[in-house]
């Protein structure tokens, strides 16, 4: 079976549900795991078991790892300099007004 679209992205799932997604039981598509999250693991059923990103990491939707460093490969980034990013974040964020960050990953 050749996987299909569900005209919003998702993909119909043709084997397990991969990593970065969570595949709730009775729906044929896989569902990108939330931004601000990780899902690491196949099969996921549910979006509470997917992990909050970790502090100095980006998580955009799908993310498949904690501590994602190429968006394209993991659904996510390390924080840019001039940027912070508590744990669970989707976006980084601005340092405050006479403030910077000069190293990645804050």
């Amino acid at each position: 079976m050749e996987d299909e679209d569900d005209g919003v992205g998702n993909r119909m799932l043709d084997a397990d549900c991969g990593i970065g997604y969570y595949c709730p039981e009775g729906t044929p598509y896989r569902i990108p795991c939330d931004a601000g999250y990780y899902c690491d693991e196949t099969n996921m059923v549910e979006l509470n078991t997917a992990y909050l990103c970790d502090a100095g990491y980006v998580c955009t939707s799908g993310a498949n790892t904690q501590t994602p460093t190429v968006e394209s490969t993991h659904g996510g980034y390390i924080c840019p300099a001039g940027h912070y990013c508590p744990s669970g974040t989707p976006m980084e964020i601005p340092c405050k007004l006479q403030s910077f960050r000069a190293v990645t990953g804050a």
